[in-house]
């Protein structure tokens, strides 16, 4: 006789089935779950990603504005406003000089001191061979300074601020010393508009660079421009100010007084720097702006960047612009640009005359004062901004905003006219 043990039971119908496996209803179930799981986490991991992406590029956008108005703000805060005339010459050698290129670009020439030349390694043995030559201008002058050959500085060092000759958005800085060298000094303006100028990139990514100048009459940093409601435009400068007028500062500056002749006649109830061709010679004479407002418009690198783009032709007098991904932009007011910015070769390929300011066949600024569902509104005026020209731009063409910066620098030394 056999015997079972009372723990022992057959396989119930439940056991059986679940020994089988899982029904095709509870696969599916189980699959649907695991993708709405599964779609959720990539979601997820996009926008993390997507924000970590616009982290990094604000980052290297502040980093790169960092560096820019850092090295500006020490080339201020250092500026020379005292000499007396070059002898044999006739000019003053210690000055500053703010005009545009051929191309409607701003640019800044100053003389600065130098700091710590006599502790630098390099410039600390300049000038103590007989028969030095060589200017201290970053071009082979460690070698220079080596072989003996490099020039006392003096303690002063001409720069110069200028967008590239050869167009882009590449940002250079040269320097040179000792100052006031005829046929090199940074001041002659050939030596800036050749393609072969002196200087090192400081960035390849500004899309804008401006200074503004507080003059001894000036009352708000802003500019005149048609774009500007009438309520809100400045003043030129007035020798007879009045207290219910705000007054602009300028945007060019002439500290001799006598290099920059007005195009037209000047208007003797306005404030003017030029005196007469005499007064370049004349140190006396000489006026310097209280602060300088320095700004800066960066691009972020063309994958990351804050931009748009045209979804339909568009002629040089439309206030009106369809733009694709419109969201991506400020909601303004602001400034965008439109279009290629290597001005050389499109003046080669357009055959245009790019001698006066405001030239630029193929780039456009335009001042804006809303986007409302992919539509930029521009107010009278506001084609053809910050010294460019109105143009046509097809379907496809790049909208750019960058960021911008700025700094407000008091000069040291500053001189006004108290005759004026």
């Amino acid at each position: 006789m056999s015997s079972v043990s009372p723990w022992c039971h057959p396989p119930s119908r439940r056991t059986a089935r679940r020994a089988r496996g899982f029904t095709i209803i509870e696969l599916l179930v189980a699959m649907g779950i695991m993708t709405m799981l599964g779609t959720m986490l990539v979601i997820m991991l996009r926008a993390g990603i997507g924000a970590w992406r616009a982290g990094e590029a604000r980052r290297e956008i502040y980093e790169e504005a960092d560096v820019i108005l850092t090295m500006l703000r020490e080339d201020l805060r250092t500026i020379a406003t005292r000499d007396e005339a070059v002898p044999g010459r006739n000019i003053v050698a210690v000055k500053m000089i703010s005009d545009y290129d051929r191309y409607g670009r701003q640019r800044l020439i100053l003389v600065r001191s130098v700091k710590g030349e006599s502790e630098n390694p390099l410039t600390g043995y300049a000038g103590a061979e007989t028969g030095a030559d060589r200017a201290y201008d970053q071009v082979d002058d460690i070698d220079e300074a080596s072989e003996g050959r490099l020039r006392a500085l003096g303690g002063l060092q001409e720069v110069a601020w200028y967008m590239d000759p050869a167009g882009g958005d590449t940002l250079r800085r040269a320097v040179r010393s000792p100052i006031g060298e005829a046929g090199a000094s940074l001041f002659d303006a050939r030596v800036l508009d050749d393609l072969d100028a002196p200087g090192v990139e400081v960035s390849a990514r500004v899309m804008w660079v401006e200074w503004l100048f507080w003059t001894q009459y000036t009352t708000t940093w802003r500019l005149d421009g048609p774009y500007l409601a009438e309520a809100d435009r400045p003043y030129p400068p007035e020798r007879d100010m009045r207290s219910n007028r705000r007054y602009a500062p300028f945007d060019y500056w002439d500290s001799t007084r006598g290099l920059l002749a007005p195009s037209g006649k000047p208007d003797p109830e306005l404030f003017n720097l030029f005196r007469g061709p005499g007064s370049a010679a004349d140190p006396s004479d000489d006026v310097w702006p209280s602060k300088i407002r320095c700004t800066v418009t960066v691009r972020e690198n063309h994958e990351r960047a804050r931009s748009s783009y045209l979804t339909l032709d568009t002629s040089d007098d439309e206030d009106e612009i369809v733009l694709g991904n419109g969201d991506r932009l400020p909601d303004g007011p602001g400034f965008i640009r439109l279009g290629d910015p290597d001005l050389t070769a499109a003046a080669d390929a357009a055959g245009t005359d790019m001698n006066e300011r405001g030239a630029g066949e193929t780039f456009e600024w335009i001042y804006y004062e809303k986007v409302e569902n992919d539509i930029l509104f521009i107010p009278t005026g506001g084609r053809g901004a910050r010294a460019t020209v109105p143009v046509r731009h097809a379907a496809g063409t790049p909208v750019e905003v960058g960021h911008t910066f700025d700094v407000i620098i008091d000069v040291p030394g500053y001189r006004e006219d108290w005759n004026d």
